[in-house]
């Protein structure tokens, strides 16, 4: 069940689901699971941004320290909603009551100029991510003279992938720079993982690729590869499909593009 709510000023719009974390503990695998129960919530007001109570804080780590041991979170900062805190945890973006009690997965949109806030505040949070990359664990294609770059995560048996490595000429002329990271959706130890390995592996990497997407077979020796860790990032950034193009503010633009029209969505950056 989903939800709008509409800030006591009129100026902000929530959507989304509220959740009230619980834990329980799972005697069939011996772990700590979620108890989502929905709930309502109102008497939400626009506020401005200000510092994080001491108490919320506290109250909200506590909660999240119950519910995802280990996890290290971001950051906590007021939300535009009083009596919200936006978190942001490895990559994601979530809000939560001061008192640590409800858990709010949606967005907020700014009603004035039809900001989505949340998406800002995601797009610094992927920004953080994918700034800690190390660009030797990515295969690149390079532009002669560079004008944007785009990460993408990719498959090699997904056909708009394929679509978009038959363009890469069209992209380079725009002068997109593209690197590329592994995402076989398929998962781990499977054909499409395989064939990432072998392309990963090769001397020549972005011959790999395209003739991997062409449908030839390409074979190369076992080496260490980046492609699990890879799938770990998937997972951190709640990716779903193939190909996932970010910008270099982190925005996430979706799937496939022509370069043309790949161009046009860099340049509204």
């Amino acid at each position: 069940m989903r939800f709008a709510h509409i800030a006591g000023n009129g100026q902000g719009l929530l959507r989304g689901i509220v959740l009230k974390p619980g834990v329980v503990f799972d005697e069939g695998t011996g772990m700590k699971v979620w108890c989502l129960c929905l709930m309502m919530v109102t008497g939400l007001m626009a506020m401005p941004a200000m510092a994080v109570d001491e108490k919320a804080e506290k109250a909200i780590r506590a909660t999240l320290g119950e519910i995802l041991p280990g996890g290290e979170i971001d950051a906590i900062a007021p939300s535009p909603i009083e009596g919200l805190y936006e978190v942001r945890f490895q990559g994601s973006v979530f809000y939560m009551s001061a008192d640590g009690d409800y858990l709010v997965r949606g967005e907020i949109l700014r009603l004035g100029d039809q900001t989505n806030v949340t998406e800002q505040s995601q797009a610094r949070a992927r920004l953080e991510v994918l700034e800690g990359l190390d660009e030797s664990t990515m295969i690149i294609f390079e532009p002669e003279e560079t004008e944007h770059t785009i990460t993408v995560f990719t498959d090699i048996d997904c056909g708009y992938c394929r679509q978009f490595q038959r363009e890469m000429p069209g992209y380079l002329a725009e002068g997109i720079r593209v690197r590329y990271l592994g995402f076989p959706r398929s998962g781990p130890d499977t054909p499409s993982y395989d064939k990432l390995v072998a392309v990963w592996c090769s001397e020549d990497q972005q011959d790999a690729m395209t003739r991997a997407k062409a449908g030839k077979r390409v074979e190369a020796a076992p080496c260490d590869n980046p492609v699990r860790e890879h799938l770990r990032l998937v997972q951190q950034l709640q990716l779903r499909g193939t190909p996932a193009v970010f910008t270099e503010s982190g925005r996430h633009i979706g799937g496939y593009l022509s370069p043309e029209n790949m161009r046009q969505a860099l340049e509204q950056e």
